[in-house]
């Protein structure tokens, strides 16, 4: 993993330190305040966990969550007091959110498989994919302390392009608007007939 300026200034800046050693280590989202940084860590046997690295002190990367499963793609809550993330402990990949730093139970979010959370601006709404590639949008509250999941609701079905590595999508502060790497070439779309006229035909 490397640091660079968003404009490209200046010089990259290596991340990976001895104890980070592995296959791969992956950034993935930034605390708001921009002091921690979430990175999945493949070790050298493939299992995936994921890794907190402060940017302040002596920058001393630990684990956040990790098991026997592979747990990766986690995400700050735009108030870095929770983060979404996938785990494949229940014998398939599945969205839950776990309050940071933690101590504290999880919550699951998706029903029957999900991946790659994403969070709307306000903490109100969690975007994620489903097995059959539809965008699903889950209802967030918090009271007290506590994270609540609400409706969850199908928007839309992804086509994405092969061989696409991370994630296939992003999504605008207000939740409104979707980038997303979509395979229109493969798309099933529906042909669109417009009757003119229509007014006469129904003298005939």
């Amino acid at each position: 993993m490397y640091l660079l300026n968003p404009d490209g200034t200046g010089k990259e800046e290596a991340l990976e330190q001895p104890i980070m050693e592995a296959l791969g280590n992956y950034p993935s989202s930034w605390s708001p305040d921009g002091q921690i940084l979430l990175f999945d860590h493949q070790d050298k046997a493939g299992k995936s966990s994921i890794w907190v690295l402060p940017f302040n002190g002596a920058r001393k990367p630990s684990t956040f969550v990790e098991s026997q499963f592979n747990s990766q793609m986690g995400q700050f809550s735009p108030d870095g007091h929770w983060v979404a993330y996938v785990s494949g402990d229940s014998g398939m990949d599945e969205v839950y959110v776990a309050p940071f730093p933690g101590p504290g139970a999880r919550v699951q979010v998706s029903s029957g498989g999900g991946s790659e959370p994403r969070w709307r601006r306000d903490g109100q709404e969690l975007f994620y994919l489903s097995p059959e590639l539809k965008m699903m949008a889950a209802q967030i509250t918090t009271t007290a302390g506590a994270l609540r999941v609400g409706s969850v609701r199908t928007l839309f079905v992804v086509t994405p392009i092969g061989g696409v590595s991370g994630y296939l999508y992003d999504v605008t502060a207000d939740g409104q608007k979707f980038i997303i790497s979509q395979d229109f070439e493969h798309t099933s779309t529906v042909p669109l007939t417009i009757v003119t006229n229509w007014a006469a035909e129904l003298r005939k």
